[in-house]
């Protein structure tokens, strides 16, 4: 019995070690991953993830139909819904490389969830290039 006390304690030491160390004390854990579409025919559609990191939030992109090996733009803008954004984007996400891209931005999860904003990403490395796809963020 005197050998399987401390035994007992320190499994149970590596055990709850191991799942606090799993977790993120500035995320519930609770992603929100939103659909992504197409603009002027550019055959992109996927998905923005938000996930609350503190008061900041990472922001992922992921894109079907991107061409291979270039590089676009992403940004967040004010707007209503992707026809009506705003010229200027309010955070930077990006660089967008093969559909895929990330960034963490200073704004909370439910700022940008508030129905205000939109994110455009672009068909270049410049927010001016033409937009290929949008995603409202609600």
């Amino acid at each position: 019995m005197k050998r399987l006390l401390p035994a007992t304690v320190a499994l149970a030491l590596c055990l709850g070690g191991t799942a606090s160390a799993q977790m993120n004390p500035n995320d519930a854990g609770r992603d929100t991953k939103l659909g992504v579409q197409q603009l002027n025919n550019s055959g992109q559609i996927g998905t923005v993830t938000l996930a609350r990191r503190g008061t900041k939030t990472l922001v992922r992109v992921a894109l079907e139909g991107a061409p291979p090996g270039r590089i676009e733009a992403a940004a967040i803008h004010r707007g209503a819904d992707c026809e009506r954004v705003s010229a200027a984007p309010i955070y930077v996400v990006g660089p967008i490389k093969n559909g895929r891209g990330a960034a963490l931005v200073s704004a909370s999860k439910e700022r940008l969830l508030s129905g205000n904003y939109s994110i455009m990403v672009y068909g270049g490395i410049q927010a001016s290039s033409r937009s290929v796809a949008c995603g409202h963020l609600y």
